[in-house]
């Protein structure tokens, strides 16, 4: 992975005061030395990936970074809606188990696929964020 990347994902996770010391991200995200985090730092600028917002006192990603790291982001709200789409069908077999006859072990079983792979792609990510530091 690029360190652009990295460094797009790691603002768009946790965000960038306007008064931050270069030397912790850059040594987080792997970069050679400060002057080279800053490089990179004003390419995402001048190339309007990410802004400063002075209100908030902040850089943050734009809506043309968020497309170069849509994957990603995309990836991690899969996962969620994974996990919730089976949490709700195993709820629903719970409730066919109450009454309702409707072949149940369907929706258990369905239900309990969704929600190993939303977990599955959440905890995926998750480490994929630790290994490149963010």
């Amino acid at each position: 992975m690029k360190k652009r990347t990295k460094l797009l994902l790691y603002i768009y996770k946790r965000g960038l005061p306007d008064d931050f010391n270069k030397t912790q991200p850059a040594k987080k995200l792997g970069y050679k030395s400060p002057g080279h985090f800053h490089r990179d730092f004003e390419k995402l600028i001048n190339e309007e990936l990410i802004e400063h917002d002075p209100e908030k006192g902040v850089y943050r990603i734009t809506d043309k970074g968020l497309k170069e790291i849509g994957a990603y982001a995309l990836g991690e709200t899969t996962a969620m809606i994974f996990a919730g789409i089976g949490s709700a069908l195993l709820l629903y077999y719970a409730g066919t188990i109450l009454g309702i006859k409707v072949e149940p072990e369907v929706y258990a079983i369905l239900g309990l696929m969704l929600l190993l792979m939303g977990v599955g792609l959440y905890l995926l990510l998750r480490r994929t964020y630790k290994q490149i530091g963010i």
